[in-house]
Parts: C-alpha cells; structure tokens; sequence
C-alpha cells in the first residue's frame, strides 16, 4: 500500500523514549481526545522523549489536529486506510475493492498497524530508542513522575522487558497480558526478539501475543495498579469519582494517568455524551483539574 505523509518533523535525535499514539480522528470530538493526550503527555513527561502520532484514515474537518499546534510532536498522516483483505468474505472484497468509496476500518488491525508502522519508520531514520511506549488517544497524564518515577523504576532486573499501565486477560482468557493503551518495551529487545504489534483475533487483541511470546522466552512484564483489574484497597483523592474511567496510581496513592475507554465509540454517541455521561467537555475540565496542580 502506498503511504502519503502529510507531516513529519524529526524531533527525535539522542530521544531515550519514544512514545506513540495510534490516532484516528473521525470527528471534532476524537480529535479533542487526541488533542488532550498531547496536550498531557508534554506537560507531564520530564524525561527525554520524541512523541509520535500515527494517524490514519482520518478524514479533513476543521477540528482535525493540526502538526502547527505542536510544533515539537512527530506526526505522520497517512491517508489511506490498511484493510485485512483476508479478513473479509468473497462478497465483501469485491464491494469494497470496485464499489464502495468508504473504506472498511478494522479498529485493532489498523491499531496495530499503526505501532508496526512506527517501528519500521524508526529503522529507516535510524532511530534507537531505548524504549517504546503504545498509547491510545483516549488517555490523559495527570502528574510529572509518570515516566521516570513509576514506569522507568519497575525496570529493575534485566529480566524485565516490558511495564505498563493496565494489566488484564488476552482475549481468550488465558493469560494475563499488558494492554496496549499504555505498554513501555525495551526497544532493543522487543525487536531482537522479532516481536510484533499485530493482533491474532479472536485470541489476541493489539501487542498481546508479543507479550506473550516474551514470558514464554522467560522474560518478565510488570504493572502500575489500576482500577481496572486491581483491588484498591486505599482511599484515592479524586473529584471526579462518579466517572467511569480506568485510574492508574504511583506508590503514593496518586492518580498518574487515566484511559477513558472505548474513546472513539464514545466520542460519536449521540448529542456528544458518553456512556457514563462524562463528556468529551468533561474529559477536558479533568485535564484543566490536573494541569493546574
């Protein structure tokens, strides 16, 4: 498939970490979310790090991130959406290839694609970094600290080759994985290991058979508590409590980073509110919470 790249700043140079967001703006509501995650991740992130957004398939609307508005973010838009032909019967390839102008999306592929992407770009610019992180657009970062002091210190043992925000069950239930809305890998490793990012529905969603390949190669993975899967058992400081949305916490007790979930879907609910009326406006003022602290 030929790749057209609308804008790409090579702001990685002597970059420790890379971190990447699989982006996809259908609306000015997804594209607040993304606008949001960026936002929060150059407040908060004190490290050494390049931020790429990977964005494909969006359509143009004036609300569409715009690479001006962070002039020091990667971006790399890419207007053809990938489609897993072999995914689709005879009847569908056949519409899709000769009738149809709306491309079919195929969420975790193109999520996934998205991150492969990003890994082969890194290569064809010789870029190493020490470590690669997946994001989500739906997710926000609300205290310095997140990276150095919480992610970076579970990397204690050599053994350790990847931490992340949320730990859960893989599709099929039978292993504990580290989801990719927010996975830090030793770069180096994940690709000595020729790991990839593809997903193997319906057993394997996005980067779960990598970790999977990885403990059973005898590595470790490591986890930040989280309300998703975590038992917490301490009270929390949080004002916007009666939102449903996954909280991830340092050794402190302190909220470091939340993942709204199923951010796309949300954002193209109807009159704007999402499932737990938390509307992307409410996402917002719980950004505008957290910056001022």
């Amino acid at each position: 498939m030929n790749q057209e790249i609308n804008k790409y700043q090579n702001n990685s140079e002597n970059q420790d970490i890379a971190l990447v967001i699989a982006s996809y703006q259908p609306n000015e509501k997804a594209s607040e979310l993304l606008r949001i995650a960026i936002t929060s991740i150059t407040k908060f992130t004190k490290v050494k790090y390049s931020l790429w957004v990977i964005d494909v398939g969006s359509p143009s609307h004036p609300k569409r991130v715009n690479p001006n508005e962070f002039p020091n973010v990667n971006f790399i838009y890419i207007k053809k959406t990938p489609i897993r032909y072999g995914k689709l019967n005879t009847i569908k390839k056949i519409l899709t290839l000769n009738f149809s102008k709306k491309e079919l999306r195929d969420g975790s592929y193109i999520n996934a694609w998205s991150l492969q992407y990003a890994t082969e770009y890194f290569g064809n610019i010789n870029y190493k970094p020490k470590y690669f992180m997946s994001l989500q657009m739906d997710i926000m970062i609300t205290k310095s600290g997140w990276m150095k002091d919480c992610l970076l210190s579970e990397f204690s043992s050599n053994k350790v080759i990847a931490v992340g925000v949320r730990k859960q069950k893989c599709l099929d239930k039978s292993q504990y994985i580290l989801h990719s809305l927010g996975c830090l890998w030793k770069y180096d490793l994940f690709m000595k290991l020729n790991l990839d990012f593809w997903s193997k529905i319906p057993n394997y969603d996005v980067g779960e058979l990598a970790i999977i390949k990885s403990l059973n190669k005898g590595y470790e993975i490591k986890h930040l508590l989280c309300t998703y899967n975590d038992v917490i058992d301490f009270d929390y400081e949080d004002v916007y409590e009666d939102f449903i949305y996954d909280r991830v916490f340092n050794r402190s007790n302190e909220i470091i980073f939340l993942h709204l979930g199923r951010g796309i879907n949300k954002s193209n609910s109807k009159n704007g509110v999402l499932k737990n009326k938390l509307d992307v406006n409410d996402w917002k003022e719980i950004y505008n919470h957290y910056s001022k602290n």
